[in-house]
């Protein structure tokens, strides 16, 4: 995964730097000698990124809600999805995303009855 190449990357940095300033810490967001950008940091860059290249503007946060959404729709079980993002149970995962659940069971009753090949068969509208 790259969250384990990056953690593998600082270790190797926190080694390499006598004054390493993160601690036991290892921040997304660092300095190469390991102490954390301000917490505005990435919200500016990506605000920046979003402005130059004509984007409507989102959240950075909205992120993480897109990928998970995305990961549901392409099939990826709710549990993994659930420890990918952090959270301390998979109920989490299905309050918050729920509704991309729906979509995606509409989705799979529609390839049962393809692959049934039911003639007149009532599709579920995704």
């Amino acid at each position: 995964m790259v969250k384990n190449e990056y953690q593998r990357y600082q270790s190797e940095e926190r080694k390499a730097i006598e004054d390493w300033q993160g601690g036991e810490h290892l921040f997304i967001f660092a300095h190469p000698d390991g102490k954390a950008f301000h917490h505005e940091r990435p919200y500016l860059w990506f605000r920046a990124f979003l402005k130059k290249n004509k984007l409507r503007y989102i959240r950075f946060h909205d992120l993480r809600h897109t990928a998970a959404t995305l990961l549901i729709n392409k099939g990826v079980h709710a549990k993994v999805i659930s420890e990918r993002l952090g959270h301390g149970n998979i109920t989490t995962t299905m309050n918050i995303y729920g509704h991309a659940l729906q979509e995606a069971d509409k989705d799979a009753a529609n390839k049962v009855s393809d692959i049934l090949f039911i003639p007149n068969a009532r599709k579920t509208k995704a």
